[in-house]
């Protein structure tokens, strides 16, 4: 009889909710909505497909977006530029601001040495203010 009465006694206690598991569920689907909207707030470039990092995030930002694309045109602010053109923006934006960046985003196709002969145009006037822009 003492054991039947433990047995009711257990099915009166009030049951515990555990909401672990729920704000797990919900700090997943939180981040998913994060994630998604932040991949919709980058800038469409079109003809331009970047190579991909070893590690690294897409990088999109900065004062001055230098893009060759697959045809190998060089295009700041979608004007067409020459090598001299792009060397005397660059100047010029330097000189208006020191601590300015510039990012080059190349398309994956184009050979290394098309790539490299802006970057050395970009070395030339920006020093340490060049970035290369990769995705992942």
């Amino acid at each position: 009889m003492r054991r039947h009465r433990n047995q009711s006694h257990h099915a009166d206690e009030v049951p515990e909710v555990n909401l672990v598991p729920m704000l797990d569920v919900l700090m997943s689907i939180l981040t998913f909505f994060i994630v998604i909207a932040m991949s919709f707030t980058g800038r469409v470039i079109e003809n331009v497909s970047t190579p991909k990092g070893a590690a690294g995030e897409d990088i999109i930002d900065g004062p001055v977006v230098v893009i060759m694309n697959n045809k190998g045109e060089i295009l700041v602010e979608q004007e067409v530029l020459t090598l001299e053109a792009l060397q005397d923006l660059i100047r010029r934006y330097l000189a208006q601001d020191a601590q300015g960046k510039i990012i080059l985003k190349a398309d994956r196709s184009l050979e290394y040495t098309d790539v490299a002969s802006v970057l050395e145009t970009l070395a030339k006037e920006g020093g340490d203010r060049i970035s290369i822009a990769v995705s992942q």
